[in-house]
């Protein structure tokens, strides 16, 4: 209870939701995705990749989590703005529908989590499925964009990781 007794909201309510569900997706095989999203997804999380140094690589559980999360409230539930997500989802949060103008989907993920692969991910999602082919990335600070700038700069990040399925990498 707050200092006017009422129930305190709960931000975890969301995820946690959209946690279950995701869940509940994957396990159906990501019904109602594009057929492009399923081909993403099955490449990235249930294929075997080498990098160019013969080292196995495999994408880390959280990301997996993130860019599936992404997928699901952007391609499934078709929620543009978080009013409609909480809406969806019968989250108990407070959102003002009147400032809650633009798209915005951000993740909390720990320091060394891998956000900038996600990154990439939702990049590599979004270009093939026709969502647009323009992009850009906000950096905190001049020390994050320098990062930023070392994978993203030319591609690079693109080319050094599983990001693509081979048929379709003369196509980014």
């Amino acid at each position: 209870m707050n200092k006017n007794n009422q129930p305190q909201l709960s931000m975890l309510s969301l995820p946690q939701k959209l946690k279950e569900l995701v869940l509940k997706w994957r396990e159906e095989g990501y019904k109602d995705a594009t057929e492009k999203t399923k081909r993403l997804l099955d490449f990235w999380f249930n294929e075997d990749h080498e990098l160019t140094d013969g080292t196995e690589f495999k994408f880390w559980r959280a990301q997996r989590e993130a860019i599936e999360a992404l997928i699901y409230c952007y391609e499934i539930l078709k929620s543009r703005s978080l009013y409609e997500l909480v809406q969806q989802l019968d989250a108990h949060i407070p959102v003002d529908p009147a400032s809650d103008k633009w798209p915005k989907y951000a993740f909390k993920m720990a320091t060394g989590s891998g956000k900038t692969m996600v990154m990439a991910m939702a990049v590599v999602w979004a270009y093939f499925n026709d969502y647009t082919k323009s992009f850009l990335l906000i950096a905190p600070n001049l020390i994050v964009l320098d990062r930023l700038g070392t994978d993203f700069i030319d591609g690079k990040i693109f080319k050094k990781f599983p990001l693509i399925p081979a048929e379709w990498q003369g196509n980014f």
